[in-house]
């Protein structure tokens, strides 16, 4: 199957959707030729570790919403025979869904190209978290984009929700459409048999793995940190994440010089590698104010850490039992710190946590190879329709 891969951002600036097409780019290219669309320079990708993976390119440029682009893609496509097209999208109206004639995903499908759809991230008007604007104008915003984005979700075969609780959101507001939702749980996680016998070497680090913005929380864990660093001296808090929002990167250089811990609060930007330190760091904390899944927190509950997490989203389905990881109230620094004051007093709790975290994950059986196959169930309807 001749399959495009279709996301609009640089395909290794390490955000969860970049992630996600990586590991459908390993998984997938076995048994498929793999073409990709994305915010990359040909020649970048093309001689990337992925590019051998990779059978042509095509460059997107997310801030060119004519039509001009959309008609270059559709001649990229027919010329390489492209056959379907996986669109992912970093929020619901992704891909200039609002335009009734210029969204690429609408077009394509359009044109006789099948086409499915991923969104990582279901928001809701009336969730007000990131967008202050008064009710009456966030929902103003929502009824001008309605019409694009129901006439997309008409013209694809499914659009796939990474979490039940994105699945109840976009239902609940495209219930004409619910038919046409659907969800798999993400993972980059490898065969779970080859990590059952991971051996971890505790040290007094929490950690957080995420692109580092003001949506994934950090600058509510480094304020909770700070709160109770002055009792438990010996442990560091480590942010391990692209700079994406260097507000937010000042924010918390603030917090750490307000209290005198800049030795003890890391901010080392990305890491291609996050496995020694999941196998190392004795808590990890989730702490977002908006998450479709949180890959990082899945990760971290298979190598056996100690998992924290805030109530939002997908955070919910992973601890989904108070025996397998701690939830606390989204955004409230107070929680937090009582959580982890817990937690660093409490050797036997962490452990036990641990233990039974992994023991979720695994029983689950979630990993990258579960959610590659069950992307292929869809192909295989949308090219060969019963």
């Amino acid at each position: 199957m001749r399959l495009a891969l279709c996301l609009e951002f640089p395909l290794h600036q390490h955000g969860g959707v970049e992630v996600l097409v990586c590991a459908l780019l390993e998984e997938l290219s076995e048994h498929h030729e793999i073409h990709l669309v994305s915010n990359d320079h040909e020649h970048a990708v093309l001689t990337s570790a992925h590019g051998d993976l990779i059978r042509s390119h095509f460059h997107w440029n997310p801030e060119d919403l004519g039509g001009t682009q959309v008609n270059r893609l559709l001649e990229w496509a027919t010329g390489h025979e492209i056959e379907l097209f996986h669109f992912h999208l970093g929020g619901s109206y992704a891909w200039n869904a609002r335009s009734w004639s210029n969204c690429a995903i609408t077009r394509c499908a359009r044109a006789g190209f099948p086409c499915l759809t991923t969104n990582h991230q279901a928001l809701s008007p009336f969730d007000a978290r990131f967008d202050s604007r008064p009710l009456a104008r966030r929902l103003t915003s929502f009824l001008m984009r309605w019409p694009g984005k129901a006439r997309q979700l008409s013209s694809v075969h499914r659009e796939i929700h990474v979490s039940l609780h994105d699945l109840r959101i976009g239902k609940s507001l495209f219930p004409f459409h619910r038919s046409k939702l659907d969800q798999i749980y993400h993972s980059r996680l490898g065969p779970l048999s080859s990590l059952e016998t991971s051996q971890r070497n505790n040290t007094k680090i929490i950690l957080n793995l995420a692109t580092i913005a003001f949506r994934k929380g950090q600058h509510i864990l480094a304020e909770a940190f700070a709160r109770i660093a002055a009792e438990s001296p010996e442990w560091t808090l480590h942010l391990v994440g692209y700079h994406a929002e260097p507000s937010c990167v000042e924010q918390i250089k603030r917090i750490a010089q307000d209290h005198k811990i800049e030795h003890r609060i890391h901010l080392p930007g990305s890491t291609p590698n996050p496995l020694e330190l999941l196998k190392s760091a004795e808590i990890y904390v989730q702490p977002s104010l908006l998450e479709g899944l949180g890959l990082s927190l899945q990760e971290a509950m298979l190598h056996g850490c100690a998992c924290v997490g805030s109530g939002t989203g997908g955070i919910p389905e992973l601890i989904h039992d108070p025996s397998v990881g701690i939830i606390f109230k989204t955004g409230d620094v107070s929680a937090l710190a009582d959580v982890l004051r817990n937690l660093i007093r409490d050797e036997n709790l962490r452990r036990k946590l641990g233990e039974s975290a992994r023991a979720s994950i695994l029983s689950r059986g979630m990993t990258r190879q579960a959610m590659a196959f069950s992307y292929e169930k869809h192909y295989t309807k949308m090219i060969q329709p019963i």
